[in-house]
């Protein structure tokens, strides 16, 4: 039977189907994706997913911390589990220890819908994922992303949820937040269970795949009520190049450009006067505005998007666990 927690009640009558048009997935870079499990008397569903980022490190959403909050002081154990399907064998396992929300997270605009969770023991044995460290820029517009998460097969099969699954999807816009994601004329996005997922793509540099966003919301690009595998829907993931000095603080990683390897006399890496490097991210302002620095985001009258998420947006559906079941061993 599955749970509808009242504190996860959303408008939305139905759960819409997870991550759309994409396929079920194992393997690598796939495992160092989990899901984000609430267990309380030997039954256990997943309702959000997570990456792996070091061994006892997990990135996620914040709103997907919110949540876990709840489903906590309800008497749920919570779990990262590294499985294919959360209600079959879990590959490998880890007691979320402590969870830290970015400290600027907006749940009405969902800025800064970024967290990183603290396990209790390490899971070593599928690797862990890199992450992004460079600013997009407008080449990187229609370039390929890859979601990957967790949720229902189908709206009306309640229990068919906690499977990996992904799908590719191209950039369509950036702002100073977020990365948008389009298919023209394709049924293809994220939906409830995908909250907290990776957005990634393979460096075509070093070959490494990495992670660029962390997904938040959906959103149609015509305006309309959000939906996700209707009209024409969008996706919206918060961009980690953007979230790195609150990264920093419980996550051992390498900016770009750390070291300055110019000739001049500051401490950025490129060779005018200014503590810039040039890389997208303009000295005046600290940010940058995406695409033909229009500053909004795709969709009518979005109204200073980069200030927040389109209307009409819609996080990633948290309406119970998904795929509750007895866990097998």
């Amino acid at each position: 039977m599955l749970l509808i927690s009242p504190f996860l009640s959303m408008a939305h009558a139905t759960m819409p189907p997870p991550i759309v048009g994409g396929s079920e997935v194992s393997g690598h870079p796939y495992k160092q994706v989990g899901a984000f499990v609430a267990e309380k008397g030997g039954f256990a569903g997943s309702f959000c997913s997570g990456t792996l980022v070091a061994a006892r490190r997990v990135i996620t959403a914040a709103h997907c911390v919110e949540a876990a909050e709840d489903y906590e002081g309800a008497g749920y154990t919570l779990y990262f589990v590294v499985a294919d399907e959360v209600g079959g064998s879990w590959e490998d396992a880890a007691v979320i220890k402590s969870m830290h929300s970015h400290p600027s997270y907006s749940a009405t605009t969902a800025q800064h819908d970024i967290a990183v969770l603290y396990l209790e023991s390490g899971i070593q044995d599928f690797g862990t994922m890199a992450l992004n460290t460079e600013y997009l820029v407008q080449a990187d517009v229609g370039e390929s992303l890859t979601y990957v998460g967790y949720g229902l097969t189908d709206s009306d099969k309640a229990n068919s949820g906690g499977t990996r699954r992904k799908v590719n999807v191209p950039i369509y816009y950036y702002d100073n937040s977020f990365v948008y994601t389009y298919a023209d004329g394709a049924s293809k996005n994220v939906c409830s269970g995908d909250s907290g997922g990776a957005a990634i793509w393979k460096d075509a540099e070093t070959g490494n795949w990495e992670l660029v966003g962390v997904n938040t919301f959906v959103f149609d690009m015509d305006e309309v009520a959000p939906d996700c595998d209707s009209g024409k829907p969008a996706a919206a993931a918060v961009r980690i190049d953007r979230e790195l000095d609150f990264l920093e603080e419980h996550v051992e990683f390498e900016r770009e450009g750390d070291s300055d390897t110019d000739a001049d006399s500051d401490s950025d890496t490129d060779t005018d006067s200014d503590a810039d490097s040039d890389s997208g991210v303009p000295q005046e302002t600290g940010v940058d505005t995406g695409p033909e620095d229009t500053g909004e985001a795709p969709g009518a009258d979005c109204g200073g998007c980069s200030q927040g998420s389109p209307s009409g947006w819609w996080a990633l559906g948290l309406l119970g666990l998904f795929g509750l079941r007895r866990r097998r061993s």
